[in-house]
């Protein structure tokens, strides 16, 4: 056998191995198979929100309006929604995503109360402005516009276009090899589940900012010390482990019924979640009802059953101190009837403790910043 086109062949082997599939031949040209890729345009954010959210947002996703004339319009805008509400749900954006497939995005006045009515904070849609379906056997493209919009006020929060192709290639001779690319089953889903991706990233970067867990599994896998792919993480939500420098004072309940102020040195960090609370009071709001399931959902879990829990309260600086220890010590009380009432944990297994405004996680100086540190930890004790 010719040496020069042995050693090409071993070269392109390896060169190729780790991207492609290589088919080796002796006799005649080696055939290298390679996944065809999808190509986009840059991503185009057109309208995006100014503030972070405050706690985990629920979402409903209504189909996209197709504007291309197609046969099936109805059709096509709910598989590719469908697709689409699959990426994000992986990616874990909001605390609850549920698909209206029986809506239609007319207006986005009728998008909003459409998601009032199913008691979501927030509406996603969209509109499809081309869409080309080649199969396996030709180019197939589309390019569309994701709009998500406060269901409670109608303003829009989110904006954002991309186009998606996939060509198909012929098979490309050189001298030493074949190049043919593979199509995958469906290139229009390939093509969709990437801009998905693409769109995903700003999106959960502006949902998870300040790191409060929104799904069961977040809430999870914060309290074993793991990352949701299994790693341990470093952030503040997912690192019980990890511990606050200094000395806090914090009220709990007494052997007798009684509220008492303690003190904890450097107490372990634990996994926050955002309870809105009306002011100066600590019942459970029926807003709260989503995280609270979620949290409940956890603690309930394989992983997680029959272990012990402090549920810490944490206020603004808004008050006197004794006053916020006080408060957050019944907002976090609250949080445990409700847990032990809807799932069924044991209340020995749940303590209260009333951290006040000892341990913010932002500035108090703004209204933004003092919202953040209203909040629910969770740290697993055993």
């Amino acid at each position: 056998m010719n040496l020069t086109r042995l050693c090409g062949l071993a070269l392109c082997a390896l060169l190729l191995a780790a991207c492609a599939e290589v088919q080796p031949r002796l006799t005649e040209s080696s055939k290298v198979v390679i996944d065809q890729r999808v190509a986009t345009s840059p991503l185009h954010i057109y309208v995006k929100p100014r503030n972070a959210p405050m706690r985990g947002l629920t979402a409903v996703y209504i189909p996209f309006r197709v504007t291309q004339n197609l046969e099936q319009p109805r059709l096509i805008g709910d598989q590719v929604m469908g697709a689409f509400r699959q990426v994000w749900m992986e990616n874990e954006l909001f605390a609850t995503q549920v698909t209206l497939g029986d809506a239609f995005y007319h207006s986005q006045a009728d998008a909003c109360r459409l998601g009032r009515e199913k008691g979501a904070d927030l509406v996603i849609t969209g509109e499809i402005s081309h869409y080309l379906d080649g199969g396996s056997n030709s180019d197939s493209s589309v390019s569309l516009r994701i709009d998500i919009m406060d269901t409670a006020s109608g303003e829009m929060l989110w904006s954002m276009a991309q186009a998606g192709r996939m060509e198909r290639v012929l098979t490309e001779d050189y001298i030493w090899f074949r190049r043919t690319y593979r199509m995958p089953e469906s290139a229009v889903a390939a093509i969709v589940r990437r801009i998905a991706e693409n769109m995903a990233l700003p999106v959960r970067e502006w949902s998870d900012r300040y790191g409060f867990a929104t799904t069961s599994d977040q809430i999870t896998q914060g309290l074993l010390g793991r990352s949701a792919a299994g790693g341990v993480t470093e952030s503040a939500r997912t690192v019980p482990e990890s511990r606050a420098a200094g000395s806090f004072s914090a009220m709990e309940f007494g052997p007798d019924g009684k509220e008492r102020v303690v003190t904890e040195t450097d107490p372990r960090k634990g996994v926050n979640i955002k309870v809105e609370f009306d002011f100066d009071k600590w019942d459970i709001r029926s807003d709260a009802a989503a995280i609270l399931d979620e949290l409940g959902r956890s603690l309930t879990s394989p992983e997680l059953k029959g272990r012990r829990f402090t549920l810490r309260g944490h206020t603004d600086n808004v008050g006197t101190d004794e006053y916020n220890m006080r408060l957050s010590l019944r907002r976090a009380n609250a949080v445990k009837d409700y847990l032990a009432k809807r799932f069924g944990i044991d209340p020995k297994t749940l303590t209260p403790k009333g951290f006040g405004e000892s341990m913010p996680v932002a500035s108090n100086d703004t209204p933004e910043g003092r919202q953040l540190n209203r909040r629910v930890e969770v740290v697993r004790e055993n």
